[in-house]
């Protein structure tokens, strides 16, 4: 399994970044290639809750279900697939956590942690030649795009 976990400093309160994160409905506003959210059912805002995600990566369009695996207000969001719907190009996605520690009152590191795992050998190459890359430099988007959000959100 490969395990990715870039971390990114935020000049922002780590509540004023949770209530970016936190509102799964406007996820598209941040993260990279997520074109639609859709609430399926349990606790929209808390563990065990189902969201489908409608993404669009490079010319292919993936509609992945999530379940919230943790829920720790103010400090960490995790999620997995809900079923066997995580498999793109080859690769088993297995779980993506949002970590959030504050730096100072006024900044906030944030991590994401992706685990996935290449399912053939060619896949494995691709995973050390030009996918992790590829990933890091999706994840490094997506945390960018959550400080711009979470800037221009109203002060916690």
């Amino acid at each position: 399994m490969t395990v990715l976990s870039p971390t990114k400093l935020i000049a922002c309160n780590r509540q004023q970044v949770w209530s970016v994160v936190a509102q799964l409905q406007q996820a598209q506003q941040w993260i990279a290639g997520l074109h639609k959210t859709e609430y399926l059912r349990g606790e929209a805002s808390g563990l065990g809750g189902i969201w489908r995600f409608n993404c669009e990566w490079g010319s292919a369009s993936h509609v992945f279900d999530f379940e919230i695996t943790e829920w720790i207000k103010g400090h960490r969001l995790g999620v997995r697939p809900s079923r066997q719907t995580a498999v793109v190009r080859g690769v088993q996605y297995f779980q993506f956590v949002l970590d959030l520690k504050e730096a100072s009152p006024q900044s906030t590191v944030v991590e994401i942690e992706c685990n996935y795992e290449p399912l053939s050998k060619l896949t494995r190459l691709k995973n050390l030649t030009f996918l992790r890359r590829q990933y890091l430099d999706f994840i490094d988007k997506t945390l960018d795009q959550l400080a711009r959000v979470a800037l221009a959100a109203p002060r916690a």
